[in-house]
């Protein structure tokens, strides 16, 4: 199976602002399924995310699937959970890929904030993975509150994979 190369694409959020995203497509022509991948240095690179992303789809053997990547930078957690909602729906209206559908992977921030997007806006995801969540640097200084954010939305999700939280 050849190497997917990414590219961008820009999503309509909900204030009116862009989403940038890494895109990688299908290789079938079909698009059955897709994986969100949020990183730990978003606001560095769109596409710092290429090898992982191409690497991860390879592996997984999802030929029917696209993956994006979206930069939310250093938006606040309210903006990039509505960012992610704009996400989804552009999977949905574009794509007729729905939720359940759908892996959300993150990682040290991202995994923060897919942890908070789940626990607010409770989708129907196929899947949620998280490693190494950050969440002191969302504001979550109290470890109660942070474990129960934790704690809710992997409860919403089913299955759910936590690495070294």
């Amino acid at each position: 199976m050849k190497a997917r190369l990414p590219s961008i694409q820009h999503i309509t959020g909900f204030d009116g602002q862009t989403i940038e995203c890494g895109l990688w497509t299908s290789q079938t022509g079909r698009t059955r399924q897709a994986i969100i991948l949020l990183g730990d240095r978003q606001a560095a690179d769109t596409l710092g995310h290429k090898t992982g992303a191409s690497a991860l789809l390879h592996q997984l053997d999802m030929r029917d699937a696209i993956g994006l990547a979206p930069n939310f930078g250093d938006a606040p957690l309210a903006d990039a959970a509505h960012g992610l909602e704009a996400v989804f729906n552009h999977l949905r209206d574009h794509y007729g890929i729905a939720a359940e559908n759908v892996v959300l992977i993150g990682q040290g921030l991202g995994a923060s904030r897919a942890t908070v997007f789940t626990h607010d806006h409770a989708p129907t995801l196929g899947a949620l993975v998280l490693d190494k969540p950050r969440f002191a640097s969302l504001g979550f200084q109290d470890r109660k509150v942070m474990h129960r954010v934790l704690r809710d939305a992997t409860a919403i999700i089913a299955p759910t994979l936590v690495l070294n939280s």
